[in-house]
């Protein structure tokens, strides 16, 4: 292949192969082949099919193999329109740090670009077979000896067709019983900072209870419409069911499996959370691609990095809200809308608003605006397009919500009725105008807030992405209630701004004024690190429910295994940890009947209570579970301490002698 110019693309590789000490313990750090690509000097009319067969000494005397390969490996790139952010910043600057020239005649020039390698992540196993069985379908593609080795290096691409991921995998040379594997990817790195959330923290909120009740009973219940946990507490306002079907059939498999083998049901939820992750991440890496595309692989790399440091995205991306739903469908949109399918893009915004959440209009509207302002799609054409999904999106929320909710029902229609036209959202408390601004956007993107204001100055082809986007949290400002994960699906194209800034910043790393920008950067991303690793440790100890649920199973079986054991759970419970995922088969039994005033208790006829109240008639107090309470600042180290305080209490029938002669942690 060639460019428009007849100028063949090539790519030199160069291997270096230092050997590394490999330890028996965490991961292992390899030296990385650096590829480059570079451009030949431009040639006459005729086209240079054969292969460049020149040797090439370098001065390294780590070099072992240097050689060039023709461009069936990889795209061709135009000297004149090289869309990469390098190039495009260097640019903008007239200085080429990341570029450098070399010319063998008079016009002759060759430019060299690094490309980035995605990040490794390293296992070691102790295994009779070399090859470990990780869940995943892969294809071998090459094997090399590996200096200073008895074993040889194979390596391994995922079959599936659209993912990159990759795997090499050898014996240690130390102890050849040490199976290493290595897994490469971006997709990978995402994808287990999101599942160390989902392990961590398996339990959820009340905001997340219908999604996960509906897929709960989806799975366990199946088509007994009648044992559903929303016919009996619907919540505020109906939700749909499209997005716990989804869910809940792409887990039925291994849930199934589960259920087979009589396991608890609350790895069935961690199924759940981690299903619903590999769809919003996936959507994630679909914009990611378009990302890379449009903007080159180091901004890709930076997007990435900003991403994985951030706590809310990454954290909230397996949780059942219909934020999250939306924010799947939204990725989408964005993906289209830097591939330039702007009709798409629209249908996509189109069905996130019918089904999901109809505040994604609020950033359906300034898109569609701005498209037609830069005439980048047709009125009618727009209108035509987006008409049609909007009766099909109706069509089925309406048809498959009337079947679960037994009523005729368009479920986002009614919420619209209930936030805007009644204004009820406000009964869940108010934030002032600038929230957004002031609080929840710092807090979630963190040292990338400053970053992508940045890069809209510093890239004038970032405006009209973030314009929309900034207009969706502006017109979200005027609701007078306001929580962070409203506007969550505005994080990435923010980030994608401050990739770009950051990308500048480091490309210009050798400028004075630039290496100031660039050591601040480092510090910041370090600090929002820091800010991540605490947020995180706060929200573990935000489901103090869920604990005491747990140890209540653990500790609390009797002797007598005839009888049931009630556990009554207050609606403070219910919403910080609690769901039906949590419940446990016979001899436990659970009620979550609300309005049972603190007298009424002695008269019920329950084995044990999970309540707020640390005082109740007719019941002694057997253990609390602490909660997260505030940051408190000191002087010392650790500077930053999480103050805890006891947040949900179990007890005990005073009427059950066995309970009563177990012995409990208690509650001094």
């Amino acid at each position: 292949m060639e460019g428009e110019r007849g100028v063949p693309n090539y790519e030199l590789q160069v291997s270096f192969s230092t050997p590394q000490a490999i330890h028996e313990m965490g991961f292992v750090q390899f030296e990385e082949n650096q590829v480059m690509s570079f451009l030949a000097p431009a040639q006459s009319s005729h086209q240079i099919s054969q292969p460049l067969n020149t040797a090439i000494i370098g001065n390294n005397t780590n070099s072992t193999a240097m050689g060039f390969s023709h461009n069936d490996q990889v795209r061709t790139l135009d000297p004149k329109a090289v869309n990469d952010e390098n190039c495009a910043s260097n640019a903008n600057d007239g200085n080429n740090n990341s570029w450098w020239r070399s010319s063998a005649s008079e016009k002759s020039k060759v430019k060299i670009r690094r490309k980035l390698r995605e990040p490794r992540f390293c296992f070691q196993t102790r295994s009779d077979i070399d090859v470990l069985d990780d869940g995943y379908k892969w294809r071998k593609y090459g094997q090399k000896v590996v200096k200073n080795s008895l074993h040889p290096r194979s390596y391994y691409r995922c079959t599936h067709n659209t993912c990159r991921v990759k795997k090499r995998v050898e014996r240690l040379s130390e102890d050849c019983r040490m199976v290493i594997t290595t897994y490469e990817g971006y997709d990978l790195l995402l994808a287990s900072v999101a599942a160390f959330y989902v392990l961590m923290v398996p339990y959820t909120k009340v905001e997340e209870s219908f999604n996960i009740q509906a897929m709960h009973d989806i799975l366990y219940h199946r088509h007994h419409l009648d044992n559903y946990d929303h016919l009996e507490f619907p919540g505020v306002v109906p939700r749909t069911f499209i997005g716990a079907l989804l869910v809940s059939i792409l887990a039925s498999p291994i849930v199934l499996a589960m259920q087979l083998l009589h396991l608890q049901k609350i790895y069935s939820l961690i199924i759940v959370r981690l299903t619903l992750g590999c769809i919003i991440l996936s959507t994630l890496r679909f914009l990611r691609i378009q990302v890379r595309n449009k903007f080159g692989h180091q901004v890709e790399a930076f997007f990435v990095i900003l991403t994985a440091i951030q706590f809310h995205l990454l954290f909230y991306c397996s949780r059942a809200l219909p934020n999250i739903l939306a924010m799947g469908v939204v990725n989408l949109a964005y993906g289209h809308w830097l591939k330039g399918s702007f009709y798409t893009a629209l249908n996509y915004l189109v069905f996130a608003a019918i089904i999901f959440r109809c505040d994604i209009v609020l950033l359906l509207c300034p898109l569609g605006l701005e498209l037609l302002l830069t005439k980048s799609i047709s009125f009618w054409k727009a209108l035509k397009c987006c008409t049609v999904t909007t009766l099909l999106c109706i069509g089925l929320t309406t048809l498959v919500d009337s079947i679960m909710w037994k009523r005729f029902l368009w479920p986002e229609f009614e919420v619209f009725w209930f936030n805007s036209v009644l204004n009820r959202s406000s009964e869940w408390g108010t934030h002032s105008i600038h929230w957004y601004f002031t609080s929840a956007l710092p807090r979630s993107l963190l040292f990338a807030y400053p970053l992508f204001m940045l890069g809209v100055l510093l890239d004038r082809r970032l405006l009209p992405l973030v314009l929309p986007v900034l207009s969706f949290v502006v017109l979200y400002s005027k609701l007078p209630h306001k929580e962070l994960r409203f506007i969550i699906s505005s994080v990435p194209i923010f980030n994608l701004s401050a990739a770009v800034a950051a990308s500048r910043i480091y490309n210009n790393r050798k400028k004075s004024f630039w290496k100031f920008l660039n050591l601040l950067m480092l510090g910041l991303l370090l600090m929002s690190l820091g800010c991540t690793i605490i947020t995180f440790m706060a929200s573990y100890e935000n489901y103090p429910s869920g604990y005491a649920l747990k140890e209540l199973h653990q500790i609390g079986n009797l002797a007598n295994k005839t009888n049931e054991l009630w556990v009554h759970i207050d609606p403070f419970s219910a919403m910080n940890g609690i769901s039906l995922f949590c419940e446990n088969e016979l001899p436990w039994r659970y009620s979550k009947e609300e309005e049972i005033t603190l007298e009424e208790f002695c008269r019920r006829n329950f084995t044990y209570l999970i309540n707020e109240h640390s005082v109740i008639d007719g019941y002694k107090c057997l253990f609390y579970v602490n909660g997260f309470s505030r940051l408190h600042i000191q002087p010392e180290f650790p500077p930053i301490v999480l103050d805890k305080e006891p947040r949900v209490y179990i007890h005990g029938n005073i009427k059950n002698e066995e309970l009563m002669l177990k012995h409990w942690p208690g509650c001094s």
